[in-house]
């Protein structure tokens, strides 16, 4: 699989190659995002109810002030259960 990958990685740029290559290209992009953000992954986190509202659970993500990670209003989180990590809740 990678031997191809780098053949066309490695070869000068033309008409031939051009979608194979940049389509290449944006699926390296997408696993390389994939890898950056699991550096923020948080395991054996607590979430606690909002006082405010019962229906929002909340945890503390450090670096969250500092927009390491970014967590915007609307992003999706996954969180499993320590006890069951097969069970993915998004949210």
């Amino acid at each position: 699989i990678f031997a191809p990958a780098m053949k066309l990685l490695g070869s000068p740029l033309d008409m031939k190659n051009y979608a194979r290559r940049f389509h290449l290209l944006l699926h390296l992009e997408e696993a390389q995002m994939e890898v950056d953000i699991q550096k923020y992954d948080l395991h054996n986190q607590t979430m606690t109810q909002d006082p405010t509202n019962k229906n929002l659970l909340v945890i503390k993500v450090p670096g969250v002030a500092e927009n390491r990670p970014s967590v915007l209003q609307g992003d999706c989180l996954k969180v499993t259960r320590c006890d069951d990590e097969s069970t993915v809740y998004k949210g």
